[in-house]
């Protein structure tokens, strides 16, 4: 159990770290914007248009939280939303070409932490990792 003790502590370590270097790039970004609405419109710019009810699945949140944040984000004029011509009881939701040149220097940033986080790693230890993370992601799921 003293092993997975220290994982604990490195992990939320690790967690804590990214979160304030995260903050920052926030605040830089846009200081009007929650980190939840970056990660809305990052996943929007990634990913391209989708229905809110993907949104929702690929940003772990409810259908009805995610109808809110879309409604601010309308309302800042930050994303598209529109009708899907598929499914008339659904929308589509796009990010606007103003916030995906925003994004791109957030994604760009979250990159540059990423390797800097990496420095030093062999290629057989990513590979482990990149396996451990997601056995880690499926686990919580």
């Amino acid at each position: 159990m003293k092993s997975s003790s220290s994982i604990h502590s490195l992990l939320f370590d690790l967690i804590f770290l990214i979160q304030i270097e995260m903050k920052k790039v926030v605040k830089n970004t846009d200081s009007s914007l929650s980190s939840i609405e970056i990660l809305i419109l990052r996943v929007l710019v990634e990913h391209g248009e989708m229905t809110q009810q993907q949104l929702a699945q690929n940003v772990y949140k409810d259908k009805a939280q995610i109808t809110r944040l879309i409604q601010g984000l309308v309302k800042k004029q930050l994303i598209l939303k529109e009708p899907n011509s598929q499914d008339k009881r659904s929308f589509i939701v796009a990010a606007r070409n103003s916030v995906k040149t925003k994004m791109k220097g957030f994604i760009e940033y979250e990159g540059n932490l990423v390797q800097k986080m990496l420095e030093g790693a062999s290629e057989k230890e990513l590979k482990s990792m990149k396996n451990l993370l997601k056995l880690m992601k499926n686990n919580i799921k």
